[in-house]
């Protein structure tokens, strides 16, 4: 068999298997339970906001969001500003929120990474459950109560809202394609395992006792030798599916959150996005053969678009241009069928599909070549980061 035929071979293979994987993903989120029970007491929560360098009006309407929510137990919030640069306009808000019953507001001297500003607040709550929220983040008035009766359930670990993008341009209303219309069918999907493989850190609550259960194998993540400092959110999940909890969606807390308004902005936040992905393989998959098949499925779906891209160069030195242009339209018209599949008919979805096939892949691509950099991309850098 020549390698030209190998690789339709294996485009062909990718489309049967992203099939199946659709059918799969909707059956599933037909069997999904969308809501959990209320308690008869409600347990306690500390909400935890780390703060770096935000937007004061992007930090106001976060904590007023907090603020807002209607929760039948005690709350307890923790903004913890990790070494911003000084802004009288978020010092004002700091003094605003600090007079309110049950906040405090955190401050460290230099900045430290996302993972000791949740340290600060984890050492100093008491609360059982703890809900993270991005700064950048808003959530829904009853959004608390939706994820904490996902957490009435000991066996669960972590239960992740449904995030919503804002404002509306068009690079925004295609992020919203991703996570309406795909992010959250997955995770409706793998929520019917109890194995969310993502609770994203934009808004996920946890049960305190579960977090401390891997807290020191969090803190102390390295990657070829190297300390990590992103993708906070996924590491904690591989480690709370590692120990044996589930992780759930609750698809009735709802969140806010922003997203690039520029392709640029876009493909760095894909780019920090991917590299993290990549590098938590090293955690996840040998954790797949404990769990359902249907999750093994979900993640060579996700990766095999960036590996099929890298054999084209390949393919081109052991053929003709002609024929790997060929064979790249053919993965691109495979893509582009899965693509309206995936977004069930969105009428955004040519859009999004030239984004994936044209950005998105490429961009996973370059991430996996790139994995052992841990730039952030769409944060101003900040030198000694630790």
């Amino acid at each position: 068999m020549t390698f030209a035929a190998f690789y339709l071979l294996s485009v062909g293979l990718y489309a049967s298997v992203g099939a199946v994987h659709v059918l799969l993903r909707r059956r599933l989120k037909r069997q999904h339970q969308t809501r959990g029970s209320s308690p008869q007491e409600w347990p306690a929560v500390d909400v935890v906001v780390p703060v770096f360098n935000e937007a004061p009006d992007e930090l106001d309407g976060c904590l007023a969001s907090v603020a807002a929510a209607r929760y039948s137990g005690p709350l307890t919030v923790y903004v913890v500003d990790d070494g911003s640069a000084d802004s009288p306009e978020r010092t004002a808000i700091y003094k605003r929120y600090a007079a309110l019953p049950f906040w405090n507001i955190l401050r460290h001297s230099s900045n430290q990474g996302k993972r000791h500003a949740q340290h600060t607040a984890f050492a100093n709550g008491r609360g059982s459950l703890v809900l993270c929220v991005d700064s950048d983040t808003r959530i829904a008035p009853d959004s608390v109560e939706a994820l904490a009766r996902h957490l009435q359930d000991t066996r669960v670990g972590a239960v992740t809202g449904a995030i919503h993008i804002r404002p509306d341009g068009p690079i925004q209303r295609l992020c919203g394609v991703e996570l309406d219309a795909i992010a959250a069918v997955d995770r409706l999907a793998q929520s019917t395992y109890g194995a969310v493989l993502c609770c994203a850190g934009a808004f996920v609550m946890y049960r305190r006792s579960a977090l401390q259960s891997v807290w020191a194998a969090y803190l102390r993540q390295r990657f070829l030798g190297l300390p990590v400092r992103q993708g906070e959110d996924l590491h904690l999940t591989n480690l709370l599916l590692e120990a044996g909890l589930r992780t759930r969606f609750a698809p009735d807390g709802h969140a806010w959150t922003v997203a690039p308004d520029r392709l640029s902005g876009y493909a760095r936040q894909q780019l920090r996005w991917s590299r993290t992905h990549w590098r938590e393989l090293r955690w996840l998959v040998p954790q797949l053969g404990h769990l359902p098949p249907f999750l093994s499925l979900d993640t060579a779906v996700w990766s095999a678009p960036a590996l099929l891209y890298a054999a084209l160069p390949l393919l081109w030195a052991t053929t003709s241009a002609p024929i790997m242009g060929a064979a790249a339209a053919v993965l691109a018209i495979a893509e582009l069928l899965l693509t309206i599949a995936r977004t069930n008919g969105h009428f955004l979805w040519p859009q999004y599909a030239c984004l994936r096939v044209l950005v998105q892949i490429p961009v996973q691509l370059w991430a996996l070549i790139t994995v052992p950099s841990q730039a952030w991309l769409t944060r101003e850098e900040v030198p000694g980061i630790r």
